[in-house]
């Protein structure tokens, strides 16, 4: 869908432009109009807000954009007759004058858009009706010659795509990103958020955690721990980024070694083990003393 802004016409030129007795839960059609002009949505709308004729519509739609110029909930002059007026939301499709590419894309876009209007009323599609239907007139041009019928099988293509998308009545996944914060609640510590958990990881320094979209923590970066036998002879042993932590350091004799904070003095330690001569000290055994 195209992008759909507003440049709503005064409140004080409704009495101009504006049917009286229109009203949201009045309105039961939608009317579909050519401008017969070649002039942007932008420019459509600006003129007739700006002009001093009673002649109005709701919205205009061309190759790239939808601009509302009436809200959807009140009618507008432009069916040429009191119940077309009064109960349609009326669309105009741009570039219809010369017609081409530009104008294939707005009635594409204003198909699109339609289908979304029906949708959201609920409302089947007979109650799209073209400008003709109401005083005769042939509108919309262009988009007759090309086929009527046609025109109905875009609206109905677009219309079995929305509810492709909404039958289950189930809200959209949305896409799992993993976030690197020092908690979930505290959204503002973000530093990142990765669609890829290994990236995440990668991101992740001490003191933050990896968090799946619902709030569990998927990864957490021990601390520096040493292992040590005592503060003059250490094996240094740290977790981080873009390194292999398998195996930390070996062992040379068979006395009793303690895990600590890195940087933190004994008394701190986080846990033990005896290991014999030539074995390794490895991150599970460093994990284990953490959990301690």
């Amino acid at each position: 869908m195209v992008p759909i802004r507003e440049n709503l016409l005064s409140s004080a030129k409704y009495d101009l432009k504006v049917p009286v007795e229109s009203c949201a839960k009045d309105m039961k059609y939608i009317v579909v109009h050519n401008t017969a002009n070649d002039a942007s949505a932008a420019n459509e709308v600006a003129y007739m807000i700006r002009n001093d004729s009673s002649t109005s519509f709701n919205a205009a739609v061309d190759d790239k954009e939808i601009v509302i110029g009436i809200p959807l909930d009140k009618g507008a002059f432009a069916a040429g007759q009191r119940d077309g007026n009064a109960h349609g939301i009326h669309i105009e499709i741009c570039y219809s004058l010369s017609g081409g590419t530009r104008f294939d894309k707005a009635e594409k876009n204003a198909a699109e858009y339609i289908a979304k209007l029906l949708t959201e009323r609920k409302w089947d599609i007979s109650h799209v009706k073209k400008h003709q239907d109401f005083d005769g007139k042939y509108c919309p041009h262009r988009t007759l010659d090309k086929g009527w019928a046609r025109f109905f099988k875009m609206i109905e293509s677009e219309m079995k795509d929305d509810k492709k998308e909404t039958k289950t009545g189930a809200k959209p996944v949305p896409k799992q990103l993993y976030r690197v914060r020092t908690s979930w609640s505290d959204a503002k510590s973000q530093i990142g958020a990765y669609a890829m958990l290994e990236n995440a990881k990668n991101a992740c320094p001490v003191g933050y955690k990896v968090y799946a979209s619902n709030g569990k923590i998927m990864y957490e970066p021990f601390k520096a721990y040493t292992v040590r036998k005592d503060a003059a002879d250490a094996l240094n042993i740290r977790k981080g980024p873009g390194t292999n932590y398998d195996v930390q350091g070996q062992i040379t004799d068979t006395k009793r070694y303690t895990v600590v904070e890195e940087s933190a003095g004994v008394g701190s330690a986080k846990g033990w083990g005896r290991l014999k001569a030539g074995g390794w000290v490895a991150l599970d055994w460093v994990k284990k003393a953490q959990r301690r």
